[in-house]
């Protein structure tokens, strides 16, 4: 999963991150886990119903 530059849309890994902790992006910008941290509203649609999917399983099959 990745969390997306709020100023330029760079992308960071999630492992890369402790909670509450960040890192300083290129463009500049503090990336903080606890506020870049955001769900997609909109994810895509890969035909399943979410209650088919388990939990960890890849989107992609």
């Amino acid at each position: 999963m990745a969390i997306t530059c709020p100023r330029c849309g760079a992308q960071f890994d999630v492992t890369l991150f402790q909670f509450g902790h960040g890192v300083r992006c290129q463009c500049g910008q503090w990336v903080e886990l606890e506020r870049g941290h955001v769900v997609d509203a909109n994810p895509p649609n890969d035909g399943l119903p979410k209650e088919s999917r388990r939990a960890g399983e890849p989107l992609d099959h």
